[in-house]
Order: C-alpha cells, then structure tokens, then sequence
C-alpha cells in the first residue's frame, strides 16, 4: 500500500483570496492610519510649544530676570515662522543679537543671551496667536506673563490640514493644551 503524503503549502487560489482580504483590510486602514498620524503630529507639535512656554517661565524665575519668547515672522499673529527665547535684562522685547564676537554666555549679567532658538516649523502646520501674543510674549521674574497686546489670557492655535489644538495661556503664566473642538482659525 502507498501512501500519499498530503501537499504542504497553498493552493494559488487560496493565496489570491487571502491577498484580496488583506488589500480590501488595508484599503479601510489607510485613511484613519493617516488621520492618526496628522493628530500624533499635531499633539507633538501643542505639547512642544507648550514646552517653549514652560521653558521661557521657569528660565525667568530661575535667573530672576524677564525672559522673551519672540516670533520671528515678522508678522503680527503668526508664529510658524520660528522663535526665539532669551533672557531681555532691558526689557524692551527685541532680539538681542549675541555679540560681535559670537558670545552668547547665559551667565553674564545684564547680558541678553538665547536660550532656545526654534526654526521655521512644518509647512502643513500653522501657529496663530491672538493680539495679545501677536509678536511677543514675556515672564517676569515671578512668572507673570504678558504679551505685545499687553496684559491678559491669550490663545495659540496650532493647526494641521484643518484640524487645530489651542494653547491657552493665562496672566498668572500657566498654560493648558486643549483639544481642536471649537479651535478656530485653523484654516
């Protein structure tokens, strides 16, 4: 008696069908996959500058100086164009230019010196400010906040292919990230 061994493998067929049951399972994946990563980018991006924030208000408790975070757009309102932050021991709210020499030596007193310079962001991204932090903003050495609009609560919108987060800063210099409901200005 002989015996046939049973074949080991797929038949094509069997192949084709489970090839067009994984094309059909990616085809419904892929736009919420992308919308996945649209909002994993845009949270990375609020909790970034809210970082900067952050960043900007402990530097200025810490060294007992004003500390600015200045849009380097040039244009009131928009903030994608990058920033920098640097401690303003004049106060007058202006880029304050290392010197000739390229020193840029933090430990110096009554000495403006960058503590983080952000460059141009992604361009599908967008940062708008309201009129109070429509160019810069600055915390005292208290932690106090206020902005080129002057004193009060201002909101940041950070957008990404119409889809935003607003980060809200209040007075007192304590900053929220809050989800893209009712964002606005996101375009």
């Amino acid at each position: 008696m002989i015996k046939i061994k049973g074949s080991k493998g797929f038949t094509l067929i069997e192949l084709m069908i489970t090839l067009s049951v994984v094309a059909i399972l990616a085809a419904i994946a892929a736009p919420s996959f992308s919308q996945m990563l649209r909002d994993h980018r845009l949270t990375t991006r609020a909790n970034d500058f809210l970082a900067e924030l952050q960043l900007a208000k402990s530097e200025a408790i810490r060294r007992g100086v004003q500390v600015t975070m200045l849009s380097s757009s040039g244009t009131d309102e928009v903030w994608d164009d990058g920033w920098v932050v640097f401690t303003d021991w004049d106060g007058d709210e202006s880029r304050a230019d290392p010197d000739a020499n390229g020193d840029n030596d933090c430990e110096v007193e009554d000495l403006d010196c960058f503590l983080r310079v952000q460059d141009s962001i992604n361009t599908t991204m967008s940062i708008r400010s309201g009129g109070t932090f429509a160019r810069w903003i600055s915390f005292d050495p208290i932690g106090e906040v206020r902005g080129s609009g002057g004193l009060g609560n201002g909101t940041f919108v950070i957008c990404d292919t119409g889809v935003g987060k607003r980060v809200i800063l209040s007075t007192s210099g304590s900053a929220r990230v809050v989800d893209g409901e009712g964002a606005g200005g996101c375009p």
